[in-house]
């Protein structure tokens, strides 16, 4: 070999094709796991604008306003508050996610003047009325589900990873209503883009677009996304939020997400 043939290969090796941290595949579990963190914030309030669509196309507008925490341990607690429409105002949820430990839902029906605790595991059930479910909302633990890499696909301009997640047990399938689960997560920030539900009967139920993300300038590595589309492919109907004012609050009191704050006006 020469020398121009010997330099043409040495640079070769330095210059030529190599895998970047984004085009590296990883471990499906850990992408879905580091997908999950990157929406776990210390803490926020939230105000959301709820744009519901029922399957027969009449619309209803609903305003919530909404308090989250990650506490150091990892578990995840959010409270929401109804503050539109009127006849509803005061309406309040807690739901909770805990590492090790089974999780919690609580409403305060003001009408009534009681808070109940509901059936902790049933993620199934509908946030607050639209096509999202509690367990959407708050996320699903990684360890309790099966997951594999499904390919590539670019969404809304951005190359992602898609993973499909299958319940690890009967009771996990029961719990959150899906039989599978296919996640799209952006290959550059691990962020999800996109997620698509079949139900258990494996019929296409629901798929959830999240757009308009903005990172979190107050704690490095988190993401918001301002406007949630979903739609339910089963039954019809549509929804959706919108993010209409944001603030990080560093530190939430335990106090502020405790069953007995429901009832407290804001």
């Amino acid at each position: 070999m020469n020398r121009n043939l010997r330099l043409l290969a040495v640079l070769l090796l330095l210059v030529g094709p190599r895998l970047t941290a984004a085009e590296a595949p990883k471990d499906p579990a850990a992408l879905i796991e580091a997908s999950r963190q990157t929406v776990l914030m210390a803490g926020a309030r939230i105000d959301y604008r709820f744009d519901l669509v029922s399957a027969s196309g009449s619309k209803r507008l609903r305003r919530v306003s909404s308090l989250f925490r990650t506490d150091a341990g990892g578990d995840t607690t959010r409270l929401a508050r109804y503050e539109y429409p009127e006849d509803a105002r005061g309406l309040a949820t807690l739901l909770a996610e805990h590492r090790s430990r089974d999780n919690e839902l609580w409403v305060y029906v003001p009408a009534v003047k009681k808070t109940r605790r509901l059936v902790a595991d049933n993620e199934r059930d509908s946030f607050l009325g639209t096509v999202l479910s509690n367990g959407d909302v708050l996320g699903y633990k990684t360890a309790q589900w099966t997951h594999v890499a499904n390919g590539e696909e670019v969404i809304d301009g951005r190359p992602c990873w898609r993973i499909l997640s299958t319940p690890g047990s009967e009771a996990v399938k029961r719990a959150s209503g899906y039989s599978r689960r296919e996640t799209w997560i952006a290959q550059d920030t691990s962020v999800v883009l996109q997620m698509s539900a079949w139900d258990e009967a494996d019929r296409p139920l629901k798929t959830i677009h999240y757009r308009d993300l903005k990172p979190v300038a107050e704690q490095a590595g988190k993401w918001l996304p301002y406007r949630i589309e979903a739609d339910n492919l089963a039954g019809g109907g549509s929804t959706l939020i919108a993010v209409e004012r944001f603030e990080f609050v560093a530190k939430v009191d335990d106090e502020a997400l405790l069953p007995s704050s429901l009832a407290d006006e804001p």
